[in-house]
């Protein structure tokens, strides 16, 4: 008896180990990203991942090995994809990530071959967890009440219908086991992406070298401020103009021009991503981020993305006032060979805090002087002088275009950008710059956000023909149209 006591002891406590493990992001999650913005969100994930916790430890008691092992083997699967996908990129998956996966299926082999270390990791762990129920009958006795089983019922049944109203998302605060489980079945209900490869044709075999900058939370009227306070190499910024993001919020804006968003006959459409397309012309990719750390690609949005990337810089673990001048460092370093390569660089700019992000001492200021000014001058250090020094070292070779995720609403108690409720048209102006020493003739064509993509195209050497749009369109809030979901948006001129 005292054997059988402690094998069950043991099988709980192997079974603690497990949850821990797979969930060792929810803390983050929860105690950071939710509670940041909201403590009552906070609290209902907290209740819901404690409610499932003890569901978990109960499932335990069903008698029939069978049936548990059906059950859990969901629970195991949704975890085994849900950490997997995080140690690739650093995301919490959702609905979008499903979908887009179930998109590219042909592309699972080359995916495993590129991360199987983490893949073979995770699917040890989902066996191992697999051990543990077979051998956890009546480790427990809590689910053999009627009561109890129909509780277990509600909560389910609750938490799909609320992630149904959220048009399949509302599960970033979940333990692992449910991040899968509960959005999947609404892949089979409904899409909210179609994707198009196309037969675009390589127009040149250039041997150019095209950097893509996209800075942090840059606003056009600041960046024109900012270049007054010192007119040196001011013709650098002859060709700078007023341009749109796509979206007002970081995560979402990179993506949309990444993966070629389109939005047409209220519907949004995906392209090839611009990695695969710069490989397939003979590129050598590199992305050199300053947000991000140990190897975590945030914007991944297809398993094709990832394996495209040859080298993944990151420089997100150091402090805010540093981070632009080591990816400066290290893409004049890369622009100085000879090889063919498409740079995108993820700036840390001038994310707020303002003050935070340079040194304020080297212009005379403290943290408490105007927020105008303080902005300003952190452009000027990490934005426009960031800029001149860079061009004055490109070879004839090189190309840069230069954006910002996003703009910025400087106002009192108001969201600088992001506002999903009442958006500022300030919050999607931008700077837009491209430079070349190629020659001395201009890029006269004229873009809209949605139409970057192919510009972006052009320069990578394919033969794209495209309208210019008018009309600019500027998303805001959730890219989400599932369930009769409308998508957000403003329209510019």
């Amino acid at each position: 008896m005292s054997n059988y006591i402690n094998v069950k002891n043991l099988i709980r406590f192997f079974i603690l180990i497990y949850l821990v493990f797979t969930n060792k992001n929810l803390y983050e999650i929860l105690l950071i990203d939710i509670a940041h913005n909201s403590f009552l969100k906070f609290l209902f994930f907290f209740s819901i991942s404690i409610i499932f916790f003890v569901i978990f430890y109960s499932l335990l008691a069903i008698k029939s090995r069978l049936v548990r092992l059906l059950i859990f083997s969901i629970f195991f699967f949704s975890s085994f994809l849900s950490q997997t996908f995080y140690e690739i990129s650093g995301n919490t998956i959702n609905i979008n990530d499903l979908e887009i996966a179930k998109l590219n299926l042909s592309l699972y082999e080359g995916f495993y071959l590129e991360y199987k270390k983490v893949i073979i990791k995770n699917f040890i762990i989902f066996l191992f967890a697999f051990l543990l129920v077979i051998n956890s009958q009546n480790v427990n006795n809590f689910f053999t009440t009627f009561r109890f089983r129909f509780l277990t019922l509600v909560f389910f049944t609750f938490l799909f219908v609320f992630s149904f109203f959220r048009g399949g998302f509302g599960t970033q605060g979940l333990p692992s086991q449910l991040q899968v489980l509960i959005p999947f079945p609404f892949l089979f209900m409904t899409s909210n992406y179609e994707i198009i490869y196309e037969n675009i044709g390589i127009k040149e075999e250039i041997q150019n070298k095209l950097v893509l900058i996209i800075d942090e939370s840059i606003s056009y009227k600041y960046f024109n401020k900012a270049l007054k306070i010192n007119n040196e190499n001011n013709d650098y910024f002859l060709g700078l103009k007023p341009f749109y993001s796509i979206h007002n919020c970081s995560a979402q804006s990179v993506f949309a021009l990444i993966n070629g968003m389109q939005y047409k006959d209220s519907k949004i459409y995906l392209r090839e991503n611009l990695w695969s397309l710069a490989k397939k012309n003979g590129y050598k990719t590199t992305y050199i981020s300053a947000q991000e750390t140990d190897d975590r690609y945030q914007y991944m949005q297809s398993l094709d993305e990832l394996r495209s990337i040859d080298k993944k810089i990151f420089f997100g673990g150091f402090d805010r006032s540093i981070r632009d001048k080591l990816t400066l460092k290290k893409l004049i370093t890369l622009i100085n060979s000879d090889e063919k390569q498409f740079i995108m660089v993820i700036k840390n700019g001038s994310h707020f805090p303002y003050h935070a992000q340079f040194n304020l001492e080297k212009y005379s200021l403290t943290n408490q002087q105007n927020i105008d000014t303080i902005y300003m001058y952190s452009i000027k250090e990490n934005s426009v002088d960031y800029l001149k020094k860079l061009i004055s070292m490109m070879d004839k070779k090189t190309e840069i275009i230069y954006i910002s995720d996003h703009g910025q609403y400087i106002a009192e108690n108001k969201l600088t950008h992001c506002n999903s409720l009442n958006p500022n048209v300030n919050e999607w102006i931008i700077p837009f710059l491209y430079y070349s020493k190629f020659s001395d003739k201009k890029d006269n064509i004229k873009i809209s956000n949605l139409t970057l993509y192919d510009f972006i195209l052009a320069k990578l050497g394919y033969s794209v023909d495209f309208i210019s749009e008018e009309t600019k369109f500027l998303f805001y809030g959730n890219i989400n149209q599932r369930f009769g979901n409308e998508l957000k948006y403003m329209q510019a001129n």
